[in-house]
């Protein structure tokens, strides 16, 4: 048993080594297309390659769909890796020397530590949690929130309700000529919060990274998990301007955003919460409410299931704690949207069975397929 434990170990090493090598071949192919104009991703190639390790895996023992899904997996994480490659952008000098402070070393701040330290390994970081995890991830850990807020950046990595808290008993303590970015769910509330309490030396932008799992804690945080991805600004009302020949604030957090690889968008505060209840609150509570029901309806059976519930049902494991700080800060928002949601639900139900739903399905069918090609463009 032992021998063959060494044995797997070992094979499990080769492995890793040679899907890294394999994501950076497809990085070097990626950056040659996008310098000559020719498209990154070829479909006939993809088809090609599964087609081939079904050919190599004859004999093996393994069947041909596992072979087949394990290398499609392959090739999806290598094409994320090559996308965010491309996206990803080093600092400009003069921010490299620049102190970078985390409050909040959970999932998000975390991983924006790893993912900054990846882009830039010497650049400074210090942070602060409650509790925090071990090992550390940042160069120093302060004992205090105070003790952190001494840096040229700062980011509130905390949730929604705790960033609110800090600003307020805080505000008074950031370094003069700072720039302050919060990682929360919802906007409004913090950025109407930040920029009454801050001092006018002081500069606040709002920032929600669409990126994360059901799971927290250090544990699970992820250097990659922002490639590619969207990561909001909010710039503020009245941006000051800057000295020539030194970048604004804003395009300090901009040029961060890009270095750990996500993809800037500007929004306001409203225009942010309104969006993100049809996107990401409502899908939450939709999803808990299936779980639930089928809890009820089910009860002392069997529960008999394919993919698509546990897909549908994955974001009934998401921690309450944040969803509690979202649902106190946009309610307003997510109200109108669960109530239309109830309405479509309704209009479905009165047609189940006259069987008259072809359209809401063909309509359905295009949205979503205008939707994922558009991401695909991100």
């Amino acid at each position: 048993m032992a021998g063959l434990r060494q044995k797997i170990d070992a094979i499990d090493e080769k492995l890793v080594r040679l899907i890294g090598e394999r994501a950076r071949a497809a990085a070097l192919v990626g950056a040659w297309k996008r310098r000559h104009g020719v498209p990154v991703y070829d479909q006939q190639r993809e088809a090609a390659v599964l087609s081939r390790v079904e050919t190599l895996n004859q004999g093996s023992g393994l069947p041909a769909a596992s072979i087949q899904n394990i290398f499609a997996n392959i090739i999806k994480e290598c094409r994320e890796y090559e996308e965010a490659a491309s996206h990803q952008i080093g600092l400009a000098p003069e921010l490299k020397n620049f102190t970078i402070s985390v409050l909040g070393l959970g999932l998000m701040g975390t991983s924006f530590v790893r993912a900054l330290k990846a882009a830039e390994p010497d650049i400074r970081i210090i942070g602060y949690d409650a509790r925090p995890a071990s090992p550390r991830a940042v160069d120093h850990l302060c004992s205090s929130p105070r003790g952190a807020l001494n840096a040229d950046l700062v980011i509130l990595a905390l949730p929604v309700q705790a960033i609110i808290r800090l600003l307020n008993k805080e505000h008074a303590f950031f370094r003069p000529n700072s720039i302050i970015l919060d990682l929360g769910s919802t906007k409004r509330e913090i950025c109407r919060t930040a920029w009454k309490v801050l001092p006018r030396d002081v500069t606040f932008l709002g920032g929600h990274p669409l990126a994360g799992k059901c799971v927290s804690g250090a544990a699970n945080s992820d250097p990659r998990i922002f490639w590619g991805k969207p990561f909001v600004l909010v710039p503020e009302p009245r941006a000051r301007t800057s000295p020539p020949g030194r970048l604004s604030p804003f395009e300090i957090a901009r040029q961060f955003v890009l270095a750990i690889g996500a993809i800037p968008v500007v929004m306001k505060p409203e225009e942010h919460d309104r969006c993100l209840a049809v996107t990401s609150h409502v899908p939450q509570f939709l999803s808990v409410a299936l779980a639930l029901n089928a809890r009820k309806l089910l009860k002392g059976k069997p529960v008999l299931h394919g993919p698509a519930f546990l897909d549908m049902t994955r974001l009934a494991e998401s921690d309450y704690r944040m969803w509690k700080d979202i649902a106190a800060t946009n309610s307003d928002f997510i109200r109108a949207v669960l109530s239309a949601q109830m309405q479509e639900l309704a209009e479905i139900r009165a047609v189940i069975a006259k069987t008259g739903f072809k359209t809401r399905f063909d309509e359905a069918r295009r949205f979503r397929q205008a939707l994922t090609g558009s991401r695909r463009k991100l």
